[in-house]
């Protein structure tokens, strides 16, 4: 392949990185210096991730004793009990776990609480009602993606004859967790050395350690087949590019390697299916994160998480494509709620910014299932951590807020909810988002603290995309017509946090044709190029863009690429960021 001649940006290339013995664009090179990947090892290892480089499974604090715990509830015949959470990394995980015992024979249930009337988390009482612990049957409670701030429940749990193994990813706390066994490598002086997986993540090293445990060194299923581990990283790509951890280390590992045998399930399949994704179609982290996560979340944010776990396990192809269209149908409900939320809160967001707060803080009589995508849309648009509160009267007429809240780079939401922990009954998450509730009295000093806090953080991002951002300057016409240069680009899929899609900018770019298009003309369309030469571009929320545009200047495009799955045959086009004219 011919380089590239010119200096790119300012940065030459001098390494010779190679992938499967082709030489790698520079332009690559660069995006991976962009990332922190220095040398020539770190980047051809970064685009070519090898399953061979993941951790060891025990060296997660806690790995052997919940193996231990688990073969010996396997060998006396306990009710194994999977617990999961309500969204696209726990209902993943979910399905992985059930799915694992069920190849290796068990006959596993499981349970996923009403994001609407359980809430989050371990409930001793309804799986009491459900599973009846005072019966002769033993249990096993294992949870995914939650369970780490669960004590009370937990002791229950113990208290009624249960054995309780935890696997989450959530911060702890500082309290001792009662479980028999823990796994999350948050924990204190835990030398696991990803910190950042996802729930389904912390499930998938579960059962790598399990299936060393019961089928290697004379285990209980020793000589038996050993299950394939690869078969399940399709739940590991749903849950990790959903939950939006940093794409790097094993995550990219896991999620590049499940990428590979995404359609291979049936229920999986049926649902890129309904995203006119089909089997054999190239698929990016961009399919799940704007497509298939949001169906299967629609679920659980609706109070039907689990028909979204049945969903992706269905082995049965006309009962996957049923709950698949009930996915969407679902899903289609959901931005309903989320724009009659939105079009509510947004004046109270502008007053907020306004004022000049730090972060936006807003309440109302809201869905509590979708607060969170329109606190994700806000951040967007102002650039500021958002928390909105959904009220909610008690049977004894208390008003209680739930809330769901959004970060920026740079400011750890759950770190800045510790801070106010007095005023808060509860809450939990990661540095991007959480959750809490807060009693309606207490909401005024809350809120009062949290802006208080909020000021210590860098919270002023809105405005012009940070020239940082932008990984080269490129021209669209000479990007698409270097498909070598696009087929090397899909090499650093998948994306995600700290791996973020390519930004590129176009000075000079020549527009043939554009227009608002979409309810309310609220998004824009471009036609770039001249005469047959043509490339389409989609700028989402951009619709205001083209009111006076002049077709006869240049102008400059920050973009990137996406791929049109509007119709077939899919083709790549422009995702237009900003636009405006050279001075």
């Amino acid at each position: 392949m011919t380089k590239i001649a010119k200096k790119i940006d300012g940065y030459e290339p001098n390494m010779d990185v190679r992938v499967n013995g082709k030489e790698v664009d520079p332009l690559i090179i660069q995006i991976c210096k962009k990332r922190q990947l220095e040398s020539k090892e770190e980047i051809e290892s970064f685009l070519q991730p090898k399953l061979a480089d993941l951790p060891d499974p025990f060296l997660m604090k806690g790995m052997d004793k919940a193996c231990q715990v688990t073969s010996e509830a396997i060998e006396t015949g306990c009710q194994i009990i999977i617990c999961g959470d309500y969204d696209v990394d726990g209902v993943s995980g979910t399905a992985l776990l059930v799915d694992f015992f069920k190849t290796i024979g068990l006959s596993p249930k499981y349970d996923i609480p009403n994001r609407l009337k359980d809430g989050y988390g371990l409930n001793f009482n309804r799986l009491n009602e459900k599973y009846d612990f005072n019966s002769s049957q033993d249990h096993l409670i294992i949870t995914v993606d939650n369970g780490i701030s669960a004590n009370r429940d937990i002791a229950s749990l113990k208290e009624a004859g249960c054995k309780v193994v935890i696997t989450d990813h959530h911060q702890p706390g500082t309290e001792k967790v009662l479980a028999d066994a823990v796994l999350n490598p948050n924990q204190l002086s835990c030398n696991f050395p990803d910190k950042e997986l996802a729930g389904v993540g912390v499930a998938f090293y579960f059962i790598a350690g399990l299936r060393k445990e019961l089928f290697d060194n004379n285990g209980q299923m020793a000589g038996q087949p050993r299950p394939n581990l690869k078969m399940f990283m399709d739940y590991v790509s749903l849950g990790t590019i959903g939950d939006l951890v940093p794409m790097r280390g094993a995550n990219r590992i896991l999620t590049r390697s499940g990428l590979e045998i995404i359609q291979q399930r049936k229920g999986v399949a049926a649902l890129f299916r309904e995203a006119n994704i089909l089997p054999g179609d190239m698929v990016c982290s961009e399919d799940i994160g704007f497509q298939i996560g949001p169906r299967i979340n629609a679920a659980g944010r609706l109070g039907k998480a689990e028909i979204a776990c049945e969903a992706i396990m269905s082995s049965v192809r006309s009962s996957a494509l049923k709950l698949s269209k009930l996915l969407s149908q679902l899903n289609e409900e959901r931005k309903g709620l989320c724009l009659e939320i939105y079009e509510n809160v947004r004046k109270d967001a502008a007053d907020e910014v306004a004022e000049g707060r730090k972060i936006i803080v807003v309440r109302g009589d809201y869905h509590f299932g979708v607060i969170g995508i329109v606190a994700s849309r806000l951040v967007e648009q102002h650039g500021l951590p958002v928390i909105i509160f959904s009220e909610e009267t008690d049977n004894e007429g208390d008003v209680k807020l739930k809330g769901s809240g959004r970060s920026i780079d740079g400011v750890d939401l759950f770190e800045l909810l510790t801070s106010c922990y007095s005023t808060i009954n509860r809450y939990g998450g990661h540095a991007m988002a959480a959750g809490l509730t807060v009693d309606e009295n207490r909401f005024d000093e809350f809120y009062e603290q949290i802006n208080s806090k909020a000021g210590r953080f860098d919270c002023n991002r809105a405005g012009t995309m940070d020239p940082d951002t932008i990984d080269a300057d490129y021209s669209i016409l000479q990007l698409f017509k270097n498909s070598s240069l696009i087929s090397d680009l899909c090499m650093l899929e998948p994306h995600g946090p700290t791996n973020p899609q390519p930004i590129f900018r176009d000075t000079g770019a020549q527009v043939q044709a554009i227009s608002g298009v979409g309810e309310d003309k609220k998004h824009l369309k471009m036609v770039f190029g001249a005469g047959t030469n043509v490339i389409h571009g989609i700028g989402f929320g951009l619709g205001d863009k083209s009111k006076g545009f002049d077709l006869s200047r240049p102008c400059e495009v920050i973009y990137s690429l996406t791929m049109n799955r509007f119709r077939r045959p899919h083709q790549w086009q422009v995702r237009i960021h900003n636009i405006k004219h050279n001075n």
